[in-house]
């Protein structure tokens, strides 16, 4: 799996904020992601958010307030906002991976459900 586009809206540091991690020519994700940038920039936010939102997506935290992250409090991360946060991640599989996933799901009793939404 590889991340294509993180989009936060009153996540921590940033009210409004866009990450896209896809080649400009091809749309597809990059290999490699570096986030490089000074203390207090946002990088841990970034992976935050990320780990976040796939957490709750893949049913490892029931929510994202369950993320246990030296540091992180997610009670804090829209008090300076005082409205609520919003994350949204594009991720991008390949086939390997969504075909794994299926022969997974197939075994489980989760399987009608899910499989039904897999490409």
């Amino acid at each position: 799996m590889k991340v294509q586009k993180l989009c936060l809206s009153n996540f921590k540091r940033f009210d409004s904020r866009d990450f896209d991690f896809r080649d400009p020519e091809t749309g597809l994700a990059e290999d490699l992601i570096v986030l490089v940038g000074q203390n207090g920039s946002g990088k841990s936010t970034v992976l935050q958010a990320i780990a976040a939102v796939l957490g709750t997506a893949t049913s490892r935290l029931t929510a994202p307030s369950e993320l246990e992250w030296p540091g992180f409090d997610l009670s804090l991360a829209n008090a300076a906002w005082g409205i609520p946060t919003q994350s949204e991640l594009q991720v991008e599989f390949t086939r390997v991976e969504i075909e794994a996933t299926r022969e997974y799901f197939e075994r489980t009793s989760m399987a009608e459900d899910v499989t039904k939404t897999l490409p």
